[in-house]
C-alpha cells in the first residue's frame, strides 16, 4: 500500500467515525428532556447525562488528533517540495555533484504525481475539518495555503531542469573526462616515481 492509499484509509476511518458520534450526539439530543405518556411524566435527563459523555469524548479525540495529523502530512510534503525546488535550481560543478543532480531529477520525476495525488487526499482531509468544524489553529490553515504553490514552485523547477538536461549531461561529460584525465596523469606520476625509486634502489645496490 503507498503512501497515498494509507491517507485514503486514514481518511475513511475519520470520516466514518465522526459521522458515527455527530449523529449519536444529535439524536441524544434530540429526545425531549421531558416528555408525557399517559399519566406519567417521563424524565429523560438521567439517560441523556449517560449517553452524551462517550460520544462527545470520543469526537473530542477525534477533534485533537485530525488537525495534528493533517499539518503533519501539510509540513512533509511542503518540506519535500520546497527541497526539490532548491536543490533543483543548483549548478553542480563537480563529478559527484553532477551524479547526485542528475540521480535527483530521477527520483523527483517519479515523485511529483504521487505527491499531487497526496495532496489531493490532504485536501479532502481539511475539506472535512471544515464540513465536522473540526477547530484548527490558525497557523495550519496559512501552512495548508501553501502547499499548492510550493508544489507548483517544484514543478517549475523541474521543467526547468528537464529542459536544462541535455546541457547538464554535457558538461557531466566533459567533467568525467577531465577526472579521467587527472587520474592518468597521476598514475603515470606514481609510476614514474615508483620506477625512479626501483632504480635508484638498482643502483644502491650495485654499489655496495
Amino acid at each position: 500500500m503507498n503512501h497515498k492509499d494509507r491517507l485514503q484509509t486514514y481518511v475513511k476511518f475519520f470520516r466514518d467515525a465522526l459521522l458515527k458520534h455527530h449523529r449519536q450526539v444529535l439524536m441524544t439530543q434530540m429526545v425531549p428532556v421531558q416528555r408525557p405518556i399517559g399519566m406519567f411524566l417521563i424524565d429523560t435527563s438521567t439517560m441523556r447525562s449517560l449517553l452524551l459523555p462517550s460520544p462527545n469524548r470520543c469526537l473530542e479525540m477525534l477533534h485533537s488528533l485530525l488537525p495534528v495529523d493533517a499539518r503533519a502530512e501539510v509540513d512533509r510534503l511542503v518540506q519535500e517540495t520546497q527541497e526539490a525546488e532548491y536543490t533543483l535550481s543548483l549548478s553542480p560543478s563537480s563529478t559527484v555533484d553532477f551524479v547526485k543532480h542528475l540521480e535527483f531529477m530521477v527520483h523527483m520525476q517519479a515523485r511529483l504525481e504521487p505527491i499531487e495525488k497526496e495532496a489531493d487526499v490532504v485536501k479532502e482531509i481539511y475539506d472535512m475539518i471544515e464540513s465536522f468544524n473540526v477547530p484548527v489553529p490558525p497557523e495550519d490553515y496559512a501552512v495548508y495555503q501553501t502547499l499548492l504553490p510550493s508544489i507548483e514552485r517544484s514543478k517549475n523547477a523541474m521543467d526547468k531542469a528537464l529542459a536544462e538536461r541535455d546541457v547538464i549531461v554535457d558538461l557531466f561529460l566533459s567533467t568525467l573526462d577531465k577526472d579521467i584525465a587527472e587520474l592518468v596523469h597521476d598514475m603515470k606520476d606514481a609510476k614514474q616515481a615508483i620506477n625512479v625509486t626501483v632504480m635508484r634502489r638498482s643502483v644502491f645496490t650495485s654499489l655496495t
